[in-house]
């Protein structure tokens, strides 16, 4: 019975997909939190831009009301010793066009495209301000969950290559929400996964948490917890006043570093890179805080 029940589900599955697919979903207008990241090979170094890409009020240009975009973000290079933290710097500003599938950027006072929704398997993806003026080919059409709803996914493809990335409506690009669309070369765009009102609709790698790169939540249930030094240079204190399960590290891209299950002895972490790193302290009930660390050796 449990086996008929699984492969009627299968059997229904792409008439539900094909149903809600058939639905247009707008980008969320306030609540959202894109975990995004850039970079660039600037020989001999190799940049990088990890953000969290946030909505913070409305403006107005024209007939128009824009919804402003900021980002809490570091911007390090490897191999160098700088470094920049920084928050709520201004990104821009985008409107939903619900009606006819568009989603418009404010760029220098203009109103351009930024997302087309309206495409079909074959279908030349047309020149917005996220193209950069490379041909893409919508190779497929088809449905992926965010949240608990499907929305439609368009498969990219340049005319020569392999697919590479895909538009989701109500998210943006595999690329980031408002980035280039370009195929990896010299340099990358990467969009990691997206929050909505503090809960995770989207994740490229549902193994890893989609956890903020700046600026983390807390939760109070943990009174105290304390990483020192910070910065640092690979070695560690942990101190809470709570009794404590164990403690993950992850790095600033969300991939797990290690599990620490003893939290009173120095943590080393000296065999990893210099960058921000997050960790996540659980108690007996499976409750979390989680703090910053900077390692720079």
């Amino acid at each position: 019975m449990k086996n008929f029940k699984l492969r009627l589900a299968f059997l229904l599955l792409p008439v539900f997909i094909s149903g809600q697919s058939n639905t247009y979903h707008a980008f969320p207008e306030s609540g959202i939190i894109w975990i995004q990241s850039n970079w660039i090979a600037t020989p001999p170094f190799m940049i990088h831009d990890d953000y969290n890409l946030f909505i913070a009020g409305d403006t107005t240009a024209g007939n128009y009301t824009y919804h402003k975009l900021y980002t809490n973000g570091h911007r390090y290079a490897e191999l160098h010793p700088d470094d920049e933290y920084y928050y709520n710097r201004y990104f821009g500003a985008f409107r939903n066009d619900t009606e006819n599938r568009k989603v418009y950027f404010l760029s220098q006072g203009e109103d351009v495209v930024a997302y087309d929704f309206n495409l079909t398997a074959g279908d030349t993806l047309p020149e917005s301000r996220i193209t950069n003026q490379i041909t893409n080919i919508v190779v497929s059409v088809d449905s992926v969950l965010v949240g608990d709803i499907f929305h439609k996914r368009f498969n990219l493809k340049t005319y020569e290559g392999e697919p590479y990335a895909a538009l989701i409506e109500g998210i943006g690009s595999t690329c980031g929400a408002f980035s280039m669309i370009q195929p990896v070369f010299e340099s990358g765009n990467d969009l990691w996964c997206v929050r909505l009102n503090n809960d995770v609709i989207w994740n490229f790698d549902p193994e890893n948490p989609c956890l903020l790169l700046v600026g983390v939540e807390e939760t109070e249930t943990i009174n105290e917890l304390a990483i020192y030094p910070n910065p640092s240079n690979g070695l560690f204190y942990i101190r809470s006043t709570s009794k404590t399960d164990r403690a993950v590290v992850f790095n600033s891209m969300g991939k797990q570093i290690d599990i620490l299950k003893e939290i009173n002895a120095p943590i080393d972490l000296s065999d990893q890179p210099d960058g921000i790193y997050l960790v996540k302290l659980f108690n007996k009930d499976n409750e979390a805080m989680v703090r910053r660390i900077v390692l720079k050796k």
